[in-house]
């Protein structure tokens, strides 16, 4: 008789679990990985914005900035210092995180020269698969990605 034996399907049953769950572990970590990349482009995108309308005199001219309100949300501002509500808040979504290590949460972009008053340093943490993102903004204002 030709045919599989019960022990040859279990074989061939138990390396496709095994290949199965070594992809759908990889797809995870690949989709964490994403996550954060996403955001440090999003706030990246939003520092040089704030940035550029500083130096642009946008609105009436001014000073612009980002104050980091707690570890998952950031406010868009205009003026030398954040005044609650601000103009747009941006939240992250769980298990993103940022926190920045300049005294005082906030960066503000002078008024037609987009320069900062340091270097400021933002974290951006994936607490689910323990990865960071570092950010720097220096005393010109120019944002880098240290990773």
């Amino acid at each position: 008789m030709k045919g599989l034996t019960l022990v040859e399907l279990l074989i061939v049953i138990g390396i496709a679990t095994i290949l199965l769950g070594l992809t759908t572990i990889n797809l995870v970590r690949v989709q964490q990985n994403t996550s954060l990349g996403a955001v440090s482009d999003i706030l990246i995108a939003d520092l040089k914005s704030q940035q550029m309308k500083a130096m642009s005199g946008a609105n009436g001219g001014g000073s612009f900035g980002i104050h980091f309100t707690s570890s998952n949300s950031y406010t868009l501002f205009k003026g030398s210092n954040y005044v609650p509500p601000g103009d747009f808040t941006v939240t992250l979504e769980d298990p993103i995180s940022v926190s920045t290590t300049y005294p005082g949460n906030e960066i503000v972009f002078s008024k037609t020269s987009g320069e900062v008053d340091g270097e400021h340093t933002i974290t951006i943490t994936n607490s689910a698969g323990g990865e960071q993102q570092t950010l720097t903004v220096n005393k010109l204002g120019v944002v880098k990605d240290v990773n």
